[in-house]
C-alpha cells in the first residue's frame, strides 16, 4: 500500500512538474491585446499624422475639408485630363467646386457617395445624393452652394464624384476624390481633434462638442473609445492593415500586395529573392494560369524583376518597372509648388517610380485600387465583381495606415552626423556639400544634395519630392530591351505623347521623360532606378557621370572614380545605420509578445534587416567599418537563438544582448 501511495505522488508530482515546464513553455498571457505591427510603428506614424495636421490646418483652416478631383483609371468611364478640387466647410455647409478641363460643351452633376454598405448589400445599392450641378465660367466648371443637413441626415462621404448630366456616377462618373485615412481620423469626435478643430479658425467656438457636418466624415472603424490613446487607436489600425497587406487576395487571382512587396526584404522584392520561390508562388500566376499569360512578362520577372505596369492607362502599351519599396512615403510624397513644375500640380500624392504611380497621380488610397486592379484581377478583362473586388473604406484606411507607418519617418540631419571612417566621412561631405562660388555644378563632387537633401527623396531648395529629367531611359544597351526588344520606351510622368525619347532622341514614349526622387540611402534595395537597370550603389553613383545624365539637362557632373567609392560607401554605411535602426525597433515589438509563433516572425523581420546591414558594409569589398560589421554578426547570432527560445522572461533577455549589440555596431558607426 505504501509503495502504491509513493508512486503515486510521484506520478502526480510528475505532472505537476510537466505542467509546470509546459506552461513556461508555451508562455501563457492573453495575445487578444496584442497588435502584430511588424516593421509598422504607431510612434512613427503619429509623427508622420502630427506633421500633416500642422500643414494641414496651414493650408485650409480645420473646418475646411479639402479633396482633389482627378480622373480615375479605377472608376472614370471615360479619359480625359480635367482636374479639380472640392473644398466643404463642416461649419456651415458652404461647398465649392472647381473643375478645368472637362468639355463646355457637357453639363456634369456633383454627387456625394456613402460607400459603406452592409455585406448583403450589392455595389449599386450604395448611397447617393445629388448636390447640385456645375456651371461654366471663366474657361472652369464650377458649382458654390450650401449642403442640406437634413438631406445628409446619417450619410458617410466616402467619394465625390462629377458624373455628366443626367447619369449616375456608375454610369456616368469622371472625375473622383476621396477622404483620406487622415482626414478621417482628424475629423473624427476624438477629444485631441475636438480641441483642435474648436481653436484653429474660430477661438469663439473653444469647446465645441461636434461641428455641424462633421458627421459626414467616416472616422477609422477602429477610433472608437473618446478617451484612448492615439497611439494605441493607430497601432489598432496598422496592425489591421499588416494583416491586410500581408493576406488580403481581394477575390483575384492569389496574389497579395506582400507577393511583389515583401515584408522580409524591405518591402520590394529583387532577382535573387525570386530565384528563391516555389513555381507555385502567386507571384508566377502568369505561368499557371492560362487566363493570365499576358498579365506579366515571364523573363522579365525572373531575370529583372520587372512587371508590366499600365502607368498610361490599359489603352496604351505597359511599361516594365521595378517594384518600389513602400518605406519612408510620409517623408516622400509631397509634390513641389506650381512655380516649380506646374504639371504635377493636379496629382495628390507623389508616388511611384514618376509621381504617377498612383492613377492618373491620385492618392495613397487610389495606388492601392490601382494596384489590385493592375496586378491581382483573375483575368486581363479586369471586371469589378467578377476579377477582383474593390477593398472597403475601412480597410483602404487600415491600409493606409501601415503603409505610412513603415521605415523612417524622421529624415536624417546629415549636418550633425560624423562618422568613424574617415572615407565614410569624406563621401558624406561630397554627397552633401555645394561650392556656390563655382557655379551650378562643383567638379569632383556628387552635386547629390540639390535632389537627395540629407541622402532622401526630397529636394533641397523645395523640401518635397519633385520630378526630373534624369536621362535614365537614354542608357545604351539597357538590360530589359536586350531581353526583350519590343518593350516601349518609358516616358515617366504623365501620358502625354512624346516623339523624342530614347538614345537617338527619335523614338515615341508616353510621358514628359522626368522620374520621380528616391531615397539614395537605401543602398539594400538593388537593383537600382525604375528599370533596374543598374546592379550596384557603386553603379547608381556612376550614372550621375553619364553622358545620358548630363545631357538630358545640361549639366556637368564629373567625379573621378575614388569620388564614386567613398560616396557609395557613405551610403552604404547610412544604409546599414537604418537596418540597425529598424531591426532594433522591431526586436523591440517582438519582446512585448508572448507566443513564440508572433514573436518568431518579427524576429525574422529583424535578421533580415541585420543581414542587410552585414550585406551592405561588405559589398563595397572595401571594409570600412569593421567594428561594426563584427558586433552585426554577432547580434545576428542572438538573434537566432532568440528564435529557438521558448521561455518568453528568457527569450527577452537575449533580445535585449541583441539590441545591445546593434546599438553598439550604430555607435561603431556614426555618432549623431
Amino acid at each position: 500500500m505504501r509503495t502504491k501511495t509513493l508512486l503515486c505522488l510521484a506520478l502526480i508530482t510528475m505532472l505537476i512538474t510537466g505542467l509546470s515546464i509546459t506552461l513556461q513553455k508555451y508562455d501563457p498571457g492573453n495575445n487578444e491585446t496584442q497588435l502584430i505591427t511588424g516593421r509598422g510603428n504607431p510612434k512613427t506614424l503619429k509623427l508622420t499624422f502630427e506633421r500633416w495636421k500642422q500643414r494641414y490646418t496651414r493650408n485650409q483652416g480645420g473646418e475646411i475639408l479639402s479633396l482633389p478631383l482627378a480622373y480615375s483609371r479605377a472608376f472614370s468611364k471615360e479619359t480625359l485630363s480635367a482636374t479639380g478640387s472640392i473644398q466643404i466647410n463642416l461649419l456651415d455647409g458652404k461647398t465649392e467646386v472647381t473643375v478645368m478641363g472637362l468639355d463646355n460643351r457637357n453639363e456634369y452633376d456633383l454627387w456625394f457617395i456613402d460607400n459603406q454598405k452592409e455585406p448583403d448589400l450589392s455595389h449599386s445599392a450604395n448611397r447617393k445624393v445629388k448636390i447640385g450641378s456645375l456651371q461654366y465660367k471663366d474657361e472652369t466648371h464650377q458649382i458654390l452652394t450650401w449642403l442640406n443637413r437634413s438631406k445628409l441626415e446619417g450619410f458617410k462621404l466616402d467619394q465625390v464624384v462629377v458624373a455628366k448630366v443626367n447619369q449616375t456616377p456608375n454610369n456616368g462618373g469622371l472625375l473622383y476624390g476621396s477622404p483620406s485615412f487622415f482626414q478621417r481620423l482628424f475629423y473624427t469626435d476624438q477629444l485631441w481633434t475636438i480641441t483642435d478643430i474648436g481653436n484653429i479658425s474660430h477661438p469663439e467656438n473653444q469647446g465645441r462638442v461636434a461641428t455641424p457636418f462633421q458627421f459626414l466624415l467616416p472616422k477609422p472603424v477602429l477610433a472608437d473609445g473618446l478617451h484612448r490613446n492615439l497611439e494605441v487607436i493607430l497601432g489598432e489600425q496598422i496592425a489591421k492593415g499588416r494583416d491586410l497587406f500581408i493576406n488580403e487576395t481581394f477575390d483575384g487571382n492569389g496574389r497579395t500586395c506582400e507577393t511583389c512587396h515583401r515584408l522580409d526584404n524591405n518591402h520590394t522584392i529583387d532577382p535573387n529573392y525570386i530565384a528563391k520561390l516555389r513555381d507555385d508562388d502567386p507571384l508566377f500566376v502568369h505561368e499557371n494560369n492560362p487566363d493570365l499569360a499576358n498579365l506579366e512578362n515571364a523573363q522579365l520577372i525572373r531575370q529583372l524583376a520587372l512587371f508590366k505596369a499600365n502607368i498610361d492607362g490599359f489603352d496604351k502599351p505597359a511599361t516594365l518597372r521595378a517594384a518600389p519599396h513602400t518605406l519612408s512615403l510620409g517623408l516622400s510624397m509631397g509634390k513641389e509648388p506650381a512655380a516649380k513644375d506646374p504639371e504635377i500640380q493636379h496629382c495628390e500624392d507623389m508616388l511611384g517610380w514618376s509621381g504617377d504611380g498612383s492613377p492618373n497621380c491620385g492618392s495613397l488610397r487610389m495606388f492601392v485600387i490601382g494596384a489590385i486592379i493592375q496586378h491581382l484581377p483573375r483575368t486581363l478583362g479586369r471586371t469589378e465583381g467578377e476579377d477582383f473586388r474593390l477593398p472597403t473604406e475601412d480597410e483602404l484606411d487600415a491600409i493606409e495606415a501601415y503603409l505610412l507607418s513603415l521605415g523612417r519617418q524622421d529624415p536624417w540631419n546629415l549636418d550633425s552626423m560624423a562618422f568613424s571612417s574617415p572615407i565614410v566621412e569624406k563621401g558624406k561631405e561630397l554627397f552633401h556639400s555645394k561650392d556656390p562660388s563655382s557655379g551650378p555644378f562643383t567638379m569632383g563632387t556628387g552635386e547629390c544634395k540639390g535632389c537627395h537633401f540629407h541622402a532622401g527623396a526630397i529636394s533641397s531648395s523645395t523640401l518635397a519630392n519633385g520630378n526630373r529629367n534624369t536621362g535614365i531611359e537614354d542608357l545604351p544597351h539597357p538590360m530589359h530591351r536586350l531581353i526583350d526588344a519590343t518593350i516601349p520606351i518609358d516616358g515617366g510622368f504623365g501620358d502625354t505623347v512624346n516623339s523624342d525619347c530614347g538614345i537617338n532622341n527619335d523614338q515615341p514614349c508616353y510621358g514628359n521623360k522626368k522620374f520621380s526622387m528616391v531615397d539614395a540611402f537605401r543602398a539594400d534595395t538593388a537593383p537600382f532606378f525604375h528599370n533596374h537597370s543598374v546592379n550596384t550603389i557603386e553603379e547608381a553613383v556612376a550614372f550621375y557621370n553619364s553622358d545620358a545624365f548630363n545631357n538630358a539637362d545640361d549639366r556637368g557632373i564629373k567625379m573621378e572614380s575614388s569620388t564614386v567609392v567613398a560616396i557609395a560607401l557613405f551610403l552604404r554605411t547610412l544604409s546599414a545605420v537604418d537596418n540597425v535602426d529598424s531591426a532594433y525597433q522591431q526586436l523591440e515589438h517582438s519582446k512585448g509578445l508572448n507566443r513564440i509563433r508572433h514573436s518568431r516572425k518579427i524576429i525574422h523581420q529583424a535578421l533580415a534587416d541585420s543581414s542587410d546591414a552585414t550585406e551592405v558594409l561588405m559589398g563595397g569589398q572595401v571594409n570600412a567599418n569593421p567594428e561594426a560589421l563584427i558586433l552585426v554578426n554577432r547580434a545576428i547570432k542572438k538573434q537566432k537563438k532568440a528564435r529557438k527560445t521558448w521561455s518568453w522572461n528568457r527569450r527577452k533577455q537575449v533580445l535585449t544582448q541583441a539590441q545591445t549589440l546593434l546599438m553598439a555596431a550604430r555607435d561603431a558607426m556614426v555618432t549623431e
